[in-house]
């Protein structure tokens, strides 16, 4: 099976995050894709990149964030599990995000993606603050964005779904059933 391409953004407003990336077979070649795919979405997110890692072997999730465009990313984790740009690692999932900060400072654990338990994801929008508290673990996170995956670890999809409102679109990888999920609003 070949690797897939995946961007999604939503258009409601210029300022919100981006989502990039490739699943399946991943070689250099869709590496190289994929660091090219982030670069240009750093349009929809300059205050921080993020790549979500999913490992061929076993599973095995992870993550890199930085400040600001994908060359500080590169620069932050080269040698540390990056090389020019490249995950080095032999990964069957890459998700790439770039955050426009709308909610929570400016600060690398504040990008995306997150890590709950079985759940690496990362959000596109901005929820309704006035709901947050729908997530009973909210005040736990400076980032309206992280409530969304440790529901989804916690509570599951049904619970958590009707708990957002706002704009959105996520992307999530569960290690516990092996998929990859794309969800969005019409918003």
């Amino acid at each position: 099976m070949a690797a897939i391409t995946i961007v999604m953004m939503i258009r409601r407003r210029i300022d919100l995050c981006g989502h990039v990336g490739v699943a399946g077979n991943i070689f250099k070649q869709e590496k190289e894709a994929f660091r090219e795919l982030l670069w240009h979405d750093w349009v929809r997110g300059p205050h921080s990149t993020g790549v979500g890692v999913v490992h061929k072997d076993q599973g095995k999730m992870g993550f890199f964030k930085a400040m600001g465009s994908p060359d500080d990313l590169w620069d932050a984790y080269e040698g540390k599990g990056m090389k020019g740009g490249i995950v080095e690692d032999n990964v069957k999932v890459l998700l790439g995000h770039n955050r426009w900060a709308t909610v929570g400072r400016k600060v690398a654990e504040n990008a995306h993606p997150f890590m709950h338990n079985h759940i690496l994801g990362a959000h596109n929008g901005t929820l309704t603050s006035y709901r947050l508290s729908n997530f009973p673990k909210h005040k736990e996170f400076e980032v309206d964005s992280e409530c969304i995956f440790e529901s989804l670890a916690s509570d599951g999809f049904e619970k958590t779904m009707g708990r957002i409102h706002g704009a959105w679109s996520l992307v999530w990888y569960d290690s516990k059933d092996k998929k990859l999920n794309f969800i969005r609003n019409k918003e």
